[in-house]
């Protein structure tokens, strides 16, 4: 038995491999949970509540984002030209 497999075989990789799992998740989750919470935080600046029902929120007058989408539909034939 050689040395790198005995340590693959060790108690102490076992135990490192679980911690590193444990911290991987740990940290997939609070990042998930982050993001969540940082849309939803988007999503309430971009909506005002309704006075008497604080759980219904209307869309805002004005629009918080605007895109302007400009199509060129002469781009495949552009491509082709040699």
């Amino acid at each position: 038995m050689t040395e790198d497999s005995a340590y693959k075989d060790s108690s102490l990789q076992r135990l490192l491999i679980r911690i590193d799992l444990t911290f991987n998740t740990f940290m997939r989750q609070s990042i998930i949970t982050f993001n969540i919470k940082k849309y939803c935080d988007f999503i309430r600046d971009f909506l005002i509540p309704q006075e008497n029902d604080p759980d219904i929120w209307s869309v805002k007058p004005y629009p918080l984002i605007i895109f302007n989408l400009i199509v060129n539909k002469n781009y495949n034939d552009n491509k082709k030209k040699p």
